[in-house]
Formats: C-alpha cells, sequence, structure tokens
C-alpha cells in the first residue's frame, strides 16, 4: 500500500519547557528516574569510550570511533575538551565533565542522547 502524499510542513517539536508549557513540570520522580537512566547511559559510553578497560578515559585512549553518531556529536564538547587539556579521568570525572555540559543541553538534546533504551554501544 503506497503512503498519500501530503502537503504538511514537518516542524521541528518545540521544547517542552515550563515556560512555554506550564503544567510540563517535573516532578522528583520523573527528575529521579531521569537521573538513574542518566547515570546508566554514560556509564555505558564510558565503557565504550575506554576501551581498555582500565577504568580511565584521555585523548589518546578513547575509542571515539565506537561511540553512535548521536552521542559524539552531543558529547563532543567534553571529548574535546579531554583531548585538548591531556586530561585523565575516571569516569567520576567523566561525570562531572559531563555534568557541566548537561546544564546547556536542551531538552531535546538530552531526550536524544537518555530518552531511549538503545545501548551507546
Amino acid at each position: 500500500m503506497k503512503r498519500p502524499e501530503s502537503s504538511m510542513e514537518i516542524r521541528k517539536p518545540r521544547e517542552l519547557s515550563p515556560e512555554i508549557y506550564p503544567a510540563f513540570k517535573p516532578n522528583e520522580q520523573s527528575n529521579r528516574l531521569f537521573e538513574a537512566r542518566k547515570l546508566t547511559k554514560l556509564k555505558r559510553i564510558f565503557e565504550v569510550l575506554d576501551g581498555d578497560g582500565d577504568g580511565l578515559i584521555s585523548g589518546d585512549r578513547m575509542e571515539i570511533d565506537k561511540l553512535p553518531d548521536m552521542a559524539y556529536e552531543i558529547l563532543k564538547p567534553v571529548l574535546l575538551d579531554i583531548t585538548e587539556e591531556e586530561k585523565e579521568v575516571d569516569f567520576e570525572g567523566f561525570i562531572k565533565e559531563c555534568g557541566k555540559l548537561m546544564k546547556k543541553l536542551t531538552i531535546t538534546e538530552k531526550a536524544d542522547i537518555f530518552g531511549s533504551n538503545k545501548k551507546a554501544s
């Protein structure tokens, strides 16, 4: 069966922010669930980056090519910082570095990287 052609314009969804949608205010439980999912996803990403499994990543020992494109694009500022500053970070340090970035991400970007149950590897 062929899909009918449509003249409807497809628009990017707007951000769900309390300013635009006052009814959308995450409660404490949804915040905890998001934080748990975020940690799980970041742990998977860290494990992918830590190709040798020693618990540390650095610019010259990151398996960046094994990251999904979306994760790479969103986390690129963190990965570049680790590389350019010649840092060697463990998982806790990676979480701290990512925490700075998370404050700058839109809801859509957060959903892109943390919203699905797909593995990061």
